[in-house]
């Protein structure tokens, strides 16, 4: 048998082999890499009481300070979470949909490995995508019709609305690309024990766990993105 030492590096090890680019293209070679996982998994739960890995899908801090309206924070802020989720449930609701989702994934430590290198793999492509692309497009679409007037650029409040229309206008992107990803990566990698009613849940979380964070790569780097457009 296999220490719990030996297991969890099989699993770091995995992790760092298995690049983000193989969920898109769903080659072949997922399949010995879902094997992989899943029996380097199944013996670290043997030796474990509970995963060491935690997955925070939808929820923020409770200690987390409420920011101003315009703030660009998908966790707190009601417009932004509403447009990428289509819906801006109360704080209380998403606490108790976070618990409900780590007890879920709690009773099945494989799966739960695999949802969270699925959702961090897809949401970072898909960051990095649409920074790469529609970020820049968006940006360069207000600096137009701004004429790169430097009172309006340098006016704080139009700098904000900038962001947060940029924001906006990349978010329909984002769900197509994490939508389409999170689905077909878990398909290939979900452990083979597990019944459908759970694997359809656990896609589900995944989606929108990919989908918020996604959101928190994308809304750090618009700013810098923003700026770098208007010295260029």
């Amino acid at each position: 048998g296999w220490s719990k030492a030996a297991a969890d590096l099989k699993i770091d090890s995995a992790n760092k082999v298995m690049d983000g680019k193989c969920i898109q293209a769903c080659c072949p070679e997922l399949d010995e890499l879902a094997n992989f996982l899943d029996e380097a998994s199944m013996a670290a739960a043997a030796n474990a009481k509970k995963s060491s890995r935690k997955i925070t899908p939808v929820s923020p801090s409770p200690t987390t300070k409420k920011p101003a309206p315009n703030d660009l924070n998908i966790d707190a802020n009601g417009k932004l979470r509403a447009a990428l989720l289509g819906t801006a449930e109360a704080q209380r609701d998403r606490e108790k949909v976070l618990i409900l989702q780590r007890a879920m994934l709690d009773r099945y430590p494989e799966l739960k490995n695999t949802v969270d290198f699925v959702v961090d793999s897809v949401a970072r492509n898909a960051a990095s995508e649409i920074i790469a692309t529609k970020v820049k497009e968006e940006s360069l679409k207000i600096l137009a019709s701004a004429g790169r007037e430097p009172l309006l650029l340098g006016n704080p409040r139009s700098t904000s609305e900038s962001y947060h229309a940029i924001a906006l206008a990349c978010f329909e992107r984002v769900r197509q690309f994490v939508e389409e990803k999170v689905p077909t990566a878990l398909k290939v990698l979900m452990p083979a024990r597990v019944d459908s009613q759970v694997s359809h849940c656990a896609t589900r979380i995944g989606v929108e766990a990919s989908l918020v964070a996604a959101a928190r790569r994308l809304l750090d780097r618009i700013p810098l993105e923003f700026q770098k457009c208007v010295r260029e």
